[in-house]
């Protein structure tokens, strides 16, 4: 699989539509009402990158995300401070995307002189709060009730970085690092899902000195709700990790595992940021790990 960001042209105007629709017809992501015609599209693109950066992110050929900046505002003494914004084709979400394509976008504004950066998101909204955080921007502030869309008010918060104050490096590292890597929903009784929660089985056995019963203490059928999701590079089970129901919006994560040849190469971070995306999707607020003493690996992953 072939990942690479590049700058978008008006070719690409189509398919930023397609992307962006479903944040009007379906969410209140974006507060416009009208999904804009790809006439509109291309020139609002031939406006912003006439003096701005817009980015898109390729997986062989395919635009899956975009990302640019714009004005903050218009008077002359905001010359340096842009705004941005991202957006991921709901089928890629969580593959670190957004995190590539704004790394990216970050690095040339830096590069031409910019100072800060403003990002707005309409709350709540933990992916793009947990992206924008990641990346080093601060919380400045919430509007309350700005917005009323889909038959209810919403809130917009406000976050802001100062370019100079990070280090910003060249996101095509990023791109390789995840290029062939996606997560899907299996069945927990699958031969994916029963190999790689054996492989996990037999490493804890090992390190906690105990049988292997080859299920890792995950017995599917008396878990109150679980969802396994499994981790593919190039067509191949490498990682995998669930969610069991402990109460009301309240899950726990389980058997998070990659595979011992494929760790340190940020996969196990690519898939947890599936399973948060999962779990907010389905209604859960809090998410809990319980690990062993001996896992470092899971205490450094979770705090970071």
């Amino acid at each position: 699989m072939i990942a690479r960001i590049r700058a978008a042209n008006l070719e690409d105007a189509g398919r930023v539509r397609e992307i962006y629709a479903p944040a009007i017809e379906n969410a209140s992501t974006s507060f416009e009402m009208v999904v804009p015609s790809v006439e509109e599209m291309q020139r609002r693109m031939a406006e912003t990158t006439a003096l701005w950066p817009w980015l898109v992110y390729e997986l062989n050929g395919l635009v899956v995300g975009y990302a640019y900046a714009r004005p903050f505002r218009a008077r002359a003494a905001y010359g340096r401070t842009a705004e941005t914004s991202v957006y991921i084709d709901g089928e890629y979400h969580g593959q670190g995307i957004g995190r590539a394509l704004m790394g990216e976008l970050l690095r040339q504004l830096k590069g031409a002189r910019h100072h800060m950066v403003i990002a707005g998101a309409t709350l709540p909204n933990p992916g793009s709060v947990a992206l924008h955080e990641k990346l080093g921007f601060l919380k400045v502030g919430v509007f309350p009730e700005v917005g009323r869309k889909l038959g209810k008010w919403h809130d917009v918060g406000f976050w802001s970085l100062r370019l100079d104050e990070v280090e910003l490096a060249e996101a095509a590292v990023v791109c390789q690092v995840q290029a062939g890597f996606v997560s899907r929903p299996e069945s927990v009784t699958s031969l994916v899902a029963l190999d790689l929660i054996r492989a996990l089985s037999a490493e804890l056995a090992e390190l906690y000195d105990h049988a292997d019963d080859g299920t890792g203490g995950f017995d599917p059928a008396v878990e109150f709700e679980v969802r396994f999701l499994a981790g593919y590079l190039n067509g191949a089970p490498i990682a995998c990790g669930a969610i069991r129901k402990l109460e009301e919006s309240v899950g726990e994560i389980k058997r998070m595992f990659v595979l011992p040849e494929y760790r340190g190469r940020g996969f196990s971070k690519l898939l947890l940021a599936r399973i948060e995306h999962q779990a907010y999707e389905a209604g859960y607020r809090c998410l809990r790990l319980e690990t062993g003493d001996r896992q470092l690996a899971a205490n450094i992953i979770c705090e970071s």
